[in-house]
């Protein structure tokens, strides 16, 4: 796949006795070249070629912000916010996404940056943080404030409730 001025974006190997070999893969890598690669193991394979197309066994190109093979890539990022409905509460509310443009033409996606981030929130998307048990780390989710409102509301009245129950005397 070459860009416009002829320079090479992506390879695609096909692999039926050996893949790729280290100095190939280090030039792909070297020259932020984007590795499509499909494993063809049986004559099977063959005959299900359009489907191992459509599902490459390897591809060296990610959009995660924390992925090694990110920066390789460039990709212009967009950020987009739109109005919305909340789909709960129906309420009007603003969302957003980030479009990258890729080798692989126009990829949405939620991961944002810092920048995309403030820049999103200034436009009046809310977010509320909370953090993955599993790696331990941030993450954004986009909140209606109507339904937040809503949760606080409730959370606050099942404290009063609670308090009320447990006053001298009562059991709980």
């Amino acid at each position: 796949m070459l860009d416009s001025e002829g320079e090479v974006l992506a390879a695609i190997e096909i692999v039926v006795t050996h893949e790729p070999e280290e100095n190939v893969l280090r030039y792909y890598e070297r020259n932020a070249i984007t590795l499509i690669q499909i494993n063809l193991f049986s004559e099977e394979d063959l005959y299900k070629v359009e489907e191992k197309i459509a599902n490459p066994d390897v591809v060296n190109f990610c959009l995660n912000l924390n992925c090694p093979n990110f920066l390789n890539h460039e990709a212009k990022r967009k950020l987009i916010v739109a109005n919305t409905t909340c789909k709960r509460s129906k309420h009007p509310m603003r969302a957003c996404h980030v479009e990258a443009d890729s080798v692989f033409g126009a990829i949405g996606t939620s991961i944002l940056t810092e920048n995309e981030l403030k820049s999103a929130y200034r436009q009046g998307v809310r977010f509320k943080i909370r953090e993955d048990k599993a790696t331990k780390k941030k993450i954004y989710e986009i909140i209606c404030m109507e339904c937040e409102r809503i949760k606080e509301a409730k959370r606050a009245y099942m404290k009063r409730l609670r308090s009320r129950r447990s006053g001298p005397g009562r059991r709980l």
